[in-house]
């Protein structure tokens, strides 16, 4: 999707500090045709000088064992990073390269707002891999503690989002391990991050059997790393696990960090403290036989809340075991301790509980309390009460015979196999015995449950009620009650009085219950072949064995027998779809008879075929029935007439004519026996037993597309009568019955099948015998303005906008006040594109009915087609005035105010749209729309996700998020979604286009210019496919055939300045000055406020010689943007070759001070400081320069002449000699190269070099003429 008032032809900026200069199309973009880009990597090598990092180091945020953190600069997406790279003493290392780039992998795909995003993996130039993440600004947990200065609320709060980050990588299979308050950020505005996860293992690897969740290059234990029995992570920190002591490593082993760092935010200290000065060897030791110190003990003076000292030492038991079950067990404390509910770790008094319930309450207690005093009295009797209640409901529970209701369950279980793989259902008899005996089990369980309440101290009521419903339980499953048995365990496992079997036995239910879905799904699939085999035939074996596969297909009422039944039904009904494809083919070639009478083959059949049953799908039941153009109506009839002909020629068919649909009925059926299968028998078993389920879900919509598949009414009529079954008045499966009549209110299409045939009278029987109306709506009287305005309707939907806007015409004549025929009529005009006739339909429905939102709304389309966009709106605001529930009301004005670029009230309304339908593709998609516009990219890709969760089908949402990512350098993401818009629409060339300006962003211009090219195929006078095939042409250096795609560009779209502009470059760089120059002036012309365009004109004026002209532009394109600095860079040249080396260096310096890592701009500084004398300061500018880019040729050359200035020639011939063995056409660096060896008396190779110097001169003299 492109933005307002664009073609879509933005690019990315490819490398701003790069000598050249291409158009995106939306803007400059400089890139350099000959750097490679920092290539995605896994953990192989590559050779030295194969990467090139784009980023611009500006200083170092920190350093580790391994790698070092940089602040860098991303001048492609013009945001700061923090770039990691390997130390250069740990390069050597593939353990340490392997480790490293496994990080990075870990991080990347722990997608989670406390995990620091990564945005890119790359290589640098030596080979060495890096990687660039979001920058955080603020401080570490660590040094918030030390600082004093946040409070113990706010502090939690930061440790509660780390459980967060942690309990997320857990379920992800990922243990950090080295979790601490110095590797968690707290950013300027609240956010956390969770950092380095250098130490991460992978669950699933080693010896943990759980599968691994993220996926890297290295999925074996890393443990080697640090080599046999090494000790991972940070001392002060560790875990007894870490330390060699208490088994292997697991995700107690992170809680026990969390426990770390809980302790560190009371005490002030990290929990291991080696204050003997005994050394690590002793601390390990003390680390897994010591307990840690209580934190009220470390730290006195801080008064430690008791419940929060309590969670620290939960979490930092030395037995895993004994430690919380999970991150989240150990969150939820801490919130409950922030929320002041009970925190389970701790342990109250009854008066501490009751004034925590207070805290946690306080609006009800603090009506209670003003009563307080007046009943303090009262308290003691009550405890009294409470005490004698308790006793009697003990009484109560032990007369009900507690042992002999167990021994009875006991008796009933032994009778049943304790492996439910082995079990048989039970029958009537035993599920109504076993029902009467779980009724006493319950109201014994209540009754202990009562008594347990009275009296929580009461050890033998809790263990009685545990007993009961362990026993409740395991009758339960042995019945089958699955819901009553994970209730019963779940109970006792929640009693103090749980030695884990409950837990045991509520992970079993799941077991007995797959165990008993597993043999429901056995036997229907068993039967459902018994009836396609013909076992079942009621005309071969009788009814009676059909019913009673009917009913007993009925009697297994798990969710699983509709979703069987269904994927039956859906099978057949694509059978019948293809059988009815292919027969349709098959007419489209002519046979020796037709031939023989001129007939040829119909073109195009396929597609009208392909949209002809595109259009057979139900619009009640969630199908997207398509209109079927009339062109290609006509060539579908064109098969069907020569179907039917075909018919009639045959000699055993001549007494009667066959319709085309009564032979496509025929041919279905024979599909249905194909193979001597009885597909009949086993359609109608299946529908019938779909009705008697009563479950919708699923059922209405596959019975629905059956219907429509159907051609065969007597076939269809088990269909119709179990959607009968299926729904009430009202409801979808009704909606969908009457659709197939033409009689659902609000649904206007041409209906398969007539009211008056033998399906809708079998199927009105049963709507009557049911007590039900036979359809929503009776037929329209034939002679009234409403049978026009209906027949207006059904050829709107069939595409005839002729016909169905002579049809409103005629409703309108015998009725001028028919509002709907008013509206009917403007939606045809405006689709026709009448937009004033539209307009003028929309006026009169507004003037007879004011009150009609949609009268407004349409009104609204309409003036916006004709530009009014102020009207529309206003219009919009009616309609929703009007009806403030109608969706499509606010999605028109939500659109119409990003079109305004009002995006914050285009999202209000989208919000407010969302709101009234959250399963709104189109919602979500539209909002991500303006989010997008409005700058907001997460925003925006976060909507378009939820758009294609929702709809995985709708292909501009991936279209749309592809640009976003694209836009925020997520380019392998945005090249996915692209691809993914292909697959599910490849007829629109927009994501086509998106991808090759992608691929151009990455640097792949041979994958680009075939994206391009693609598009070409199919639209040879595409501007935009020629445009970015010409900047893929000029990023691979291809000049001549970039200047070919420009001029295309131009003779189809010729007020295009960016193809100008971009011509002009390629002419530059052929030397084809005055071209260039006129084309950079054409550019100007067109739109004299793009900087960068007079920048190319100013180089090319340069290059002629012309150096005040230059400086005109270059001044120009900074009068327009102060922060260019290549318009300071290229300007310093120009004062450079005019010996204003004052003006030189003040620009080169501005260059420098705005995009501080352009190597180029810290050569032409060197070179006026040195022409100036000033060799200290050039000399450190060519240091500079290549730092930043090694294999700047410009660079080496300039300390070549400043070496020959010190007279140290041998130095400034090696220096050249690097210069020409980096750029081998440099001429400038090869003449220089002829005067250094002709002075050092090296007479033979200065002659060689001055015949290779001639040679390219030649060359570009050539190339110039």
């Amino acid at each position: 999707m492109t933005k307002a008032g664009d073609r879509g032809e933005e690019g990315e900026r490819l490398n701003a500090g790069a000598p050249t200069e291409i158009d995106s199309g939306d803007g400059p973009t400089r890139i350099d045709p000959k750097a490679p880009l920092a290539t995605p990597i896994g953990t192989g090598r590559r050779p030295a000088g194969t990467g090139r990092i784009r980023y611009r180091i500006q200083s170092v945020l920190g350093r580790g064992g391994m790698g070092e953190v940089l602040l860098a600069y991303d001048p492609e997406l013009r945001r700061r990073v923090a770039l990691k790279r390997i130390r250069e003493e740990a390069a050597g290392h593939e353990e340490v390269r392997a480790r490293f780039v496994e990080e990075a992998q870990i991080t990347a795909q722990l997608d989670h707002p406390n995990v620091v995003p990564v945005h890119e993996l790359g290589m640098d130039p030596d080979g060495q891999p890096f990687y660039a993440m979001k920058e955080v600004r603020g401080e570490t947990l660590g040094d918030k503690i030390a600082a004093g200065t946040t409070s113990l609320p706010q502090l939690l709060r930061v440790f509660v989002k780390v459980c967060e980050a942690v309990g997320f990588a857990h379920s992800r299979g990922v243990l950090h391990r080295d979790l601490k308050p110095a590797n968690v950020m707290v950013g300027d505005f609240g956010e956390v991050y969770v950092m380095d996860w250098g130490l991460a293992k992978l669950l699933g690897s080693g010896n943990d059997s759980r599968a691994a969740r993220i996926d890297t290059d290295r999925y074996e234990s890393r443990e080697a790393l640090t080599g046999a029995g090494g000790i991972v992570g940070t001392l002060s920190y560790l875990s007894p696990e870490q330390a060699g002591v208490g088994g292997d490593l697991s995700r107690a082993s992170d809680v026990y960090l969390l426990g770390g760092i809980l302790y560190e935010i009371l005490t002030g200290t990290p929990p291991h403290l080696d204050r003997e000065g005994s050394g690590k060897p002793a601390l390990l030791v003390r680390i897994g036989s010591e307990p840690v110190e209580a934190p009220s003990t470390r730290a006195p003076e801080r008064r430690i809340p008791r419940e929060l000292e309590a969670v620290a030492r939960k979490a930092l038991e030395r037995d895993p075991a004994a430690r919380y079950a999970g991150v989240a067990d150990l969150q939820a404390d801490i919130e409950a301790y922030l929320d002041g509910r009970i925190v389970g770790a701790a342990r109250y008094g009854a008066l501490e509980t009751a004034w925590r319930w207070v805290r946690a309450h306080r609006p009800v207690v603090g009506i209670a309390l003003a009563i307080f005093f007046t009943a303090a009295a009262i308290q003691v009797y009550l405890i009294v009460q409470e005490k004698r209640e308790a006793a009697a409901a003990r009484a109560r529970a032990l007369a009900l015979d507690p042992p002999g209701m167990l021994a009875r369950a006991a008796g009933v279980l032994r009778e049943i196999p304790s492996d439910p793989t082995e079990r048989s259902s039970p029958d009537a008899a035993e599920k109504e015995s076993a029902r009467e005996l779980l009724e006493e089990l319950r109201a014994l369980s209540e009754a202990w449950a009562d008594a347990l309440r009275l009296d929580p101290s009461d050890e033998a009521v809790r263990r009685g009620l545990y007993e009961t419903l362990l026993a409740m339980g395991r009758l339960a499953e042995a019945s089958e009650d699955y819901t009553l048995a994970r209730f019963a365990f779940g109970q006792a496992a929640g009693l103090s009085a749980d030695d884990g079997e409950a837990s045991r036995l509520k992970s079993g239910v799941e077991k007995a219950e797959g165990a008993l879905l597993a043999r429901h799904r056995q036997r229907i699939e068993f039967l459902l072949s018994r009836a396609e085999e013909g076992e079942l035939d009621p005309e071969r074996v009788g009814r009676e064995a059909y019913e009673d596969a009917k009913i007993e297909l009925a009697s297994y009422r798990e969710r699983q027998t509709v979703e069987i039944l269904v994927a039956s039904l859906a099978g057949i009904t694509e059978r019948m779809r293809r059988r009815v494809r292919e027969t349709v083919l098959a007419a489209g070639e002519p046979d020796a008879e037709e031939r023989q009478a001129g007939a040829g083959t119909i073109e195009g059949l396929e597609s009208a075929v392909g949209a002809w049953m595109e259009g057979r799908v139900p619009a009640a039941a969630g199908g997207t029935p398509l209109r079927i153009p009339e062109a290609q109506e006509r060539i579908v009839q064109m098969a069907f007439d020569r179907i039917a002909n075909r018919e009639a020629r045959r000699p055993r068919e001549r007494h009667r004519q066959a319709s085309a649909v009564e032979i496509l009925a025929r041919a279905q059926g024979d599909e249905l026996r194909e193979k001597g299968l009885d597909g009949r028998t086993l359609l109608a078993l299946t529908c019938e037993t779909l009705g008697l389920l009563g479950d919708p879900r699923g059922a209405v919509e596959a019975l629905g597309f059956y219907l429509w598949t159907e051609l065969d009414e007597s076939r269809a009529v088990p269909a119709g009568i179990a959607l009968v079954r299926l729904g009430g008045e009202g409801s979808l499966a009704e909606t969908t019955l009457l659709e197939l009549v033409g009689l659902a209110a609000g649904i206007e299409r041409p209906p398969p099948w007539s009211i008056d045939g033998e399906w809708w009278g079998r199927v009105k029987r049963e709507l009557a015998r049911r007590g039900r109306r036979a359809g929503a709506a009776a037929p329209p009287d034939s002679r009234g303005a409403t049978d026009h305005l209906r027949r207006g309707r059904i050829l709107a939907a069939q595409g005839d906008l002729d016909g169905a806007i002579a049809e409103y015409g005629r409703a309108i004549e015998l009725d001028p006040r028919l509002v709907k025929a008013y509206l009917g009529r403007g939606a045809a005009r405006q689709e026709k594109g009448d937009f004033e006739g539209a307009l003028e339909d929309q006026d009169r429905a507004v003037e007879l009915a004011p009150q009609e939102a949609a009268a407004f709304n349409n009104r609204g389309m309409a003036k916006l087609a004709l530009g009014d966009l102020e009207g529309a709106i206003l219009d919009y605001t009616r309609a929703i005035e009007l009806d403030p529930l109608y969706m499509d009301f606010r999605m028109n004005r939500g659109n119409a105010f990003t079109q305004r670029c009002d995006y914050a009230k285009a999202i209000e309304d989208f919000d407010r749209a969302i709101e009234l339908d959250p399963q709104s593709a189109v919602a979500w998609f539209d909002r991500g729309v303006a989010c997008y516009y409005a700058g907001d990219l997460e925003a925006a890709i976060r909507d378009y996700t939820r758009a294609v969760e929702i709809d995985s089908g709708l292909a501009p949402a991936f279209d749309a998020r592809g640009r976003a990512r694209s836009d925020g350098g997520d380019l392998d993401g945005a090249i996915a979604d692209f691809t993914r818009a292909i697959e599910l629409d490849p007829a629109s060339l927009e994501p086509w286009l998106h991808r090759g300006d992608a691929r151009v962003a990455m640097r792949d211009y041979d994958l680009a210019i075939k994206e391009f090219e693609y598009v070409l195929s199919i639209d040879p006078r595409s501007a935009r496919a020629f445009f970015g095939r010409g900047r893929a042409r000029l990023g691979k250096g291809d000049a001549e055939g970039a200047i070919l795609d420009f001029t295309s560009v131009l003779s189809i779209e010729p007020a295009w300045g960016a193809a100008y502009n971009n011509r002009a470059y390629a002419r530059f760089l052929l030397g084809e000055f005055d071209e260039s120059i006129a084309d950079a002036n054409r550019a100007i012309e067109i739109d004299p406020e793009r900087p960068v365009w007079y920048v190319t004109r100013g180089e090319a004026r340069a290059a002629q010689g012309d150096l005040a002209g230059a400086i005109a532009d270059h001044t120009r394109a900074i009068e327009i943007d102060p922060g260019l600095a290549l318009a300071y860079r290229n300007r310093a040249g120009a004062h450079l070759a005019l010996g204003d080396l004052p003006a030189a260096t003040a620009d080169a310096t501005r260059a420098i001070e705005l995009e501080p890592e352009i190597a180029d701009a810290y050569v032409t500084r060197a070179a006026a400081r040195r022409t100036a004398g000033n060799l200290a300061g050039a000399s450190g500018d060519v240091d500079a320069a290549l730092v930043l880019d090694p294999r700047s040729a410009r660079a080496h050359l300039e300390r070549s002449r400043m070496c020959e200035a010190r007279g140290d020639r041998d130095a400034a011939i090696a220096a050249c000699a690097r210069a020409i063995e980096i750029d081998p056409g440099f001429l400038e660096a090869w003449d220089d190269h002829v005067g250094l060896l002709e002075r050092a008396g090296r007479a033979t190779e200065a002659a060689e070099a001055r015949e290779r110097a001639a040679l390219l001169r030649t060359q570009r003299d050539r190339k110039r003429r």
